[in-house]
């Protein structure tokens, strides 16, 4: 278990003002490991300071990327700087020296005393996870003027890393609710909070280039929205992942809304999906399989090559075109997973896909679990290549940590495995403790439609900060206000991306639209 420790009072500092003047310990999501501070010690963050980087992986580059980001983070206004000179700190950069930072690639140290504020890491994404706790220990100066003028930050010495190498976040792209812009403010703040990874699911909203008919013509996730995107989350440290359902889902939808994606404006296209409901894709159609592979051809350059594509394969229907059911079901779903494995393989990318076809509905052996699989699809698994990502999902459950038995039986099975909780955070950090005693992948925290709508913003902060918690081994405690557990500390560094992004509207601005 993670540990912050917090120590005030040591010393009084100097510029003008009294330690009874000052006293400030920040909060930081996710926590550190170790966290010392002295809470009445201030450290100015003006043009007379000086950020020290050493980062092995190269520190002239590391220097360059917080050059960059000083430049966002202090501009006090949107149209520019409040002041004619820039009022950042000095960012230098120096040799690596010493024995590796302790506890990996992205791990980290960071210090800030009066004197000069230095950072020690073994990568660039070291480096930019040390300035994102920095960024949130920044404080306003001075306290009695109207206008900011400068920032402070307390004394303090962090060393950090991640309890878990994938730290994903899951954001669905939906049709008439979801913008590029709140997209990208989701993607900010996720890497803000320390995560690596983000599979973007489009909802029927992709505007394919080479199949405009594959979604609704209102959709927002257009080829240009998605390059910047991808180009902002390699700066800003998380990768994207593009998500397709290469099996069920095939309407991009719920069934309750009774809206197919393809089927509805282009039923020229429903031989490719089962033919009475469309919520297969037709997998005894050799069709198929190519168009899939033409959409995936398409979003794995938009994506600039990622490591891993998400394929979906959850919640599958059975079969009702005439074709699946005269043949082997079985046979047909193990070879077109097998076939899109191959695929991404050979395009240098490892698939992921949901678990729950692949545990028995109502089986007692998976108390906890979701599970949606049939006495047939189970033993799909058994047929299927090792080397993909099982996204294992479940929402509202908390269980103890040896009850999460599906987590356990996939892995024994061959498999990666990451853990994939949504809006209940008590499930969620025990997910987090399962995944680390069994030594899984890491996890993948899910959204969904969350954080648009009544009393989400509690489960915008279980979601995004609550699940960096989670992925970094850290303690997570909720900020109670009325009936509501809002996160007064996420909507800070929400408030900091919206900086970021020069939002003013209303509706841009906040966890939700209401």
């Amino acid at each position: 278990m993670k540990k912050m420790m917090v120590i005030g009072g040591l010393c009084a500092f100097a510029m003008g003002v009294s330690a009874a003047e000052f006293t400030f310990a920040p909060n930081v999501e996710p926590k550190p490991v170790t966290m010392s501070v002295e809470s009445n010690t201030l450290v100015r963050l003006d043009r007379d300071q000086t950020v020290t980087i050493a980062c092995a992986e190269g520190s002239e580059r590391a220097r360059e990327w917080a050059e960059a980001r000083f430049a966002e983070w202090f501009r006090l206004t949107k149209t520019g700087w409040l002041f004619p000179s820039v009022n950042a700190p000095r960012v230098v950069a120096a040799a690596f020296a010493g024995v590796p930072v302790a506890g990996g690639d992205e791990a980290y140290e960071l210090t800030a005393r009066p004197e000069g504020v230095k950072v020690r890491a073994n990568t660039l994404q070291g480096v930019r996870y040390a300035l994102y706790t920095l960024r949130q220990t920044m404080l306003a100066m001075p306290r009695d003027v109207r206008k900011i003028e400068w920032y402070a930050m307390p004394a303090l010495k962090v060393a950090d890393a991640p309890a878990m190498k994938f730290r994903g976040i899951h954001l669905g792209w939906y049709v008439n609710r979801t913008t590029p812009e709140s997209i990208e403010k989701r993607l900010r703040l996720a890497a803000y909070l320390k995560y690596n990874y983000a599979v973007i699911e489009p909802w029927g909203t992709f505007r394919s280039e080479r199949h405009p008919w594959w979604g609704w013509k209102e959709g927002t996730m257009t080829p240009a929205a998605t390059r910047r995107l991808v180009k902002l989350g390699k700066e800003l440290g998380i990768t994207l992942i593009p998500q397709i359902p290469a099996f069920g889902h095939a309407s991009m939808g719920i069934t309750s809304p009774g809206r197919h994606a393809v089927m509805d404006a282009h039923g020229e296209y429903a031989p490719l999906f089962e033919s009475l409901n469309g919520w297969n894709w037709c997998l005894s159609n050799p069709e198929t399989l190519m168009v899939q592979f033409e959409i995936i051809d398409e979003l794995m350059a938009l994506f600039d090559n990622p490591p891993y594509l998400h394929i979906g394969c959850d919640e599958p229907a059975k079969p009702n075109c005439p074709r699946c059911l005269a043949a082997d079901y079985r046979a047909l779903t193990i070879k077109h997973i097998t076939a899109l494995r191959d695929g991404l393989k050979a395009r240098g990318a490892t698939p992921m896909l949901w678990h729950d076809y692949f545990v028995k509905k109502r089986d007692p052996k998976w108390p906890g679990s979701v599970a949606n699989g049939t006495d047939e699809s189970i033993t799909i698994l058994d047929e299927l290549p090792r080397d993909m990502v099982i996204c294992d999902w479940v929402y509202e459950l908390k269980c103890p940590e040896s009850n999460y038995a599906s987590l356990k039986y996939f892995k024994e099975k061959g498999f990666e495995v990451v853990s994939c909780p949504c809006h209940k955070i008590d499930c969620t950090m025990a997910q987090g403790a399962s995944v680390r005693k069994l030594g899984l992948k890491g996890m993948l925290v899910t959204t969904w439609g969350y954080g648009q709508g009544k009393e989400k913003g509690k489960v915008f902060g279980d979601t995004f900060a609550g699940g960096a918690a989670a992925a970094w081994g850290s303690p997570y405690e909720e900020s109670p206000l009325w009936k509501w557990h809002y996160d007064l500390d996420l909507i800070r560094n929400l408030r900091d991306v919206v900086h970021d992004m020069g939002l003013e509207d209303f509706n841009d601005t906040g966890t939700y639209r209401d």
